[in-house]
Parts: C-alpha cells; sequence; structure tokens
C-alpha cells in the first residue's frame, strides 16, 4: 500500500494525476515527503501540488523539504524522503563511481534553462579575463555548466583565466552580481527574467548552446523504485 502511495506521489509530481482507477482510503492520509534542491521556478509543479493538496484525493498528504544545503541524494540514503526532485548529477555521480542504489525513474525537463549573466561593461566572454564569476556549489550543476561552458565554449580556464565564486542559491548570485561582488554570474529561472530586466548582459544562454541535461529528475533508492514499479 505505501509503494501505491510512493507511486501516485511521483506521478502528482510530473503532472499525471489522472488516477481515477486507483482506490485508496481517505480516512487517514499518509504523508510523503519529496525534497527539492533549488528555490527555482522549476519546481513549481511540486510547490502547487503541495499547496493545493492535491495528494488528499488519493490518500496523501504531501510535503516539500529544501536540500539545497545537504545533498538531495543524503536525503535519500538517510530514509528522510523516498524522493527528490534535483538534476541528474547525484544519481550520475554515484553510477559513476560504481554506487548504483540511485536512479532516475522520471525526467521533468532535459533543459538546463538558464545562461550567463554579467555587467554591462563586459561586452565578449574573452572580457571575463581577469574577473569574479559567480557559481553555485563545488561540484553542483550550475558550477558545473560553467566549466563546462568555460572551458568547451570559450576556451578560458576556471581558477586561472577567471576565477570562480561559489555563492549559493541564484537569488544570492543575482544580488552578488548587483552590488558588483561579482563581475559576472550564471541564473537559471526566474533569477535570468529579472537579470534581464535590469540590464545586466545576457553573454549565452545555455538552452540556445544545444545543452541538454537531465536537469529536473525524479530521483529514488532502487529498492524503492523496484516497488513502485512492480
Amino acid at each position: 500500500m505505501a509503494a501505491k502511495k510512493c507511486a501516485i506521489a511521483l506521478n502528482l509530481i510530473i503532472g499525471w494525476i489522472a488516477y481515477a482507477s486507483v482506490a485508496l482510503a481517505a480516512a487517514q492520509l499518509e504523508t510523503v515527503t519529496i525534497g527539492f534542491s533549488s528555490f527555482s521556478g522549476f519546481y513549481g509543479p511540486l510547490w502547487l501540488a503541495v499547496e493545493d493538496r492535491l495528494g488528499r484525493k488519493y490518500g496523501l498528504d504531501l510535503k516539500a523539504v529544501y536540500a539545497g544545503r545537504v545533498r538531495p541524494q543524503q536525503l535519500l540514503a538517510s530514509g528522510e524522503v523516498p524522493l527528490v526532485i534535483a538534476s541528474g548529477s547525484g544519481a550520475l555521480t554515484s553510477h559513476v563511481l560504481g554506487v548504483k542504489d540511485q536512479v532516475i525513474v522520471a525526467l521533468m525537463s532535459n533543459k538546463v534553462g538558464g545562461g550567463i549573466f554579467s555587467k554591462t561593461e563586459i561586452k565578449r566572454p574573452e572580457d571575463l579575463k581577469g574577473k569574479v564569476m559567480g557559481t553555485g556549489r563545488p561540484g553542483a550543476l550550475n558550477d558545473i555548466m560553467v566549466r563546462y561552458v568555460l572551458t568547451r565554449k570559450w576556451e578560458l580556464a576556471p581558477d586561472r583565466d577567471i576565477k570562480l565564486m561559489p555563492v549559493g542559491e541564484p537569488a544570492l548570485m543575482l544580488q552578488a552580481l548587483e552590488r558588483g561582488v561579482v563581475d559576472a554570474t550564471s541564473l537559471s529561472i526566474p533569477a535570468m527574467f529579472v537579470a534581464r530586466s535590469r540590464g545586466f548582459r545576457e553573454l549565452t544562454n545555455y538552452d540556445k548552446l544545444g545543452l541538454t541535461y537531465p536537469m529536473h529528475s525524479v530521483t529514488t533508492l532502487r529498492p524503492t523504485s523496484a516497488r513502485i514499479h512492480s
């Protein structure tokens, strides 16, 4: 029964909520907590599902917990949550290292949906030499994307041609750019829209570069995945 409820929670997250054939007792709601990794607009469907109590129809009390300051996969490993919505970085890294207990069971988006913004006086990528760029936490997707664009697209060496400064959440990175703490930064939706409206220069857009990535994936542990699909 718990496995079926996790399955329903998963489908609520990704918008598939047409489970008319599922019959669950609504007298006592079961709490299902889902971890999310960032305060980004991409997580709107999850927040709406929680705010509008969409799970109650299926006997679920959906809750969301922010996991940005600890790796979302740690919440899975600790058993605090059965599902997390985050970039595929954690699960992919886990598999590369030979630990294959984490699996991606659904993909909400393969678009990065962001870009690199700078002060107006920086007109070209080469103008970033000797400057400071704000990124997310080391090893997270934001940091990975910045390093990829710098090295593969712009032929700039991170930490040599340009200093990278881990700042944190997109809202903090935008504040760092506005206050002159950094000369450029990587922003996602909706912070990138705010940056555009305030006149900052968009040096590149990740989607226009043709970059794809398991950006917003639903990840769980392999035993939970097996129960959900059984």
